[in-house]
């Protein structure tokens, strides 16, 4: 629940892509069709892990425990998906929006999600919701997380609940029911659509009926203020962005570019 960036990046067959503040995200390729995605940052600093009966207590389970699952908890499962790494995610610029992906995947999929339901934001198409709904999966509804940004893609995703609660308090923690539960579901989904294609194309996913708007070629919530920076193109929650050399800047950019300027 502490590793770094750093100490993430030494994983093996990790590479380190886009490394700037704003920008930085981890890749591993185990030759998957299927990306599976967490975030490394929290809200909470790292305050130490025990492990009690049935809980998981730690302030930063959100989103180790999605890295967890990835780099260790599947792959004893017999899964091993492709991984991104992301930084970012909890002030809403996950650097997920950055990944350049080489090749094409089936479906994308996180472990970043309270409960014990399954939420598939914007790519909630007829086709995967049942397939969801047939492996056991109860589907929700939810706003955002990595996935969220990435619809460039092209193929469909979904976050799993993962048993977390409380999640960005110091006494957050991971009921060990559900995520095992959880884990079983997602399993068996795994087993029989790893090699099923879930296509997402957004331009015919929404239209006025719905709460999302089309800002710089980028799918927004229509009910946050945001701007769009103008150095690298991310979109940004704020009500005003940094103003830094007549140009709109988001957080990332604005540090970077102060720190080359010794600001």
């Amino acid at each position: 629940m502490k590793a770094s960036f750093k100490e993430l990046s030494a994983y093996r067959g990790a590479q380190i892509l886009n490394n700037t503040p704003h920008s930085r995200h981890i890749y591993i390729d185990r030759g998957s069709k299927v990306l599976g995605v967490a975030h490394i940052d929290s809200v909470q600093p790292h305050l130490g892990t025990r492990i009690t009966t049935g809980k998981i207590l730690s302030s930063t389970v959100d989103d180790r425990i999605g890295v967890y699952m990835l780099l260790y908890g599947l792959p004893y499962l017999g899964i091993y998906p492709d991984v991104l790494l992301t930084d970012n995610e909890e002030i809403g610029r996950s650097t997920a929006q950055f990944f350049e992906p080489t090749k094409d995947y089936n479906w994308m999929f996180q472990f970043d999600r309270t409960g014990s339901d399954v939420v598939c934001y914007q790519y909630g198409t007829e086709k995967l919701i049942g397939a969801l709904g047939e492996c056991g999966m109860v589907v929700g509804e939810g706003i955002w997380s990595d996935i969220s940004y990435m619809e460039y893609m092209g193929c469909a995703g979904f976050n799993v609940g993962c048993g977390m609660h409380r999640y960005h308090e110091i006494d957050a923690y991971v009921d060990i029911n559900e995520l095992t539960l959880q884990s079983a579901l997602f399993r068996y989904f795994w087993t029989f659509y790893q090699h099923e294609r879930f296509d997402w194309d957004p331009l015919m996913a929404y239209d006025d009926s719905n709460d999302w708007l089309w800002v710089d070629d980028t799918l927004m919530p229509d009910d946050m203020s945001h701007e769009t920076c103008d150095y690298c193109g991310v979109w940004d929650y704020s009500k005003a962005m940094n103003r830094y050399l007549d140009s709109n800047l988001c957080d990332g950019c604005h540090d970077w570019f102060g720190s080359l300027q010794g600001a």
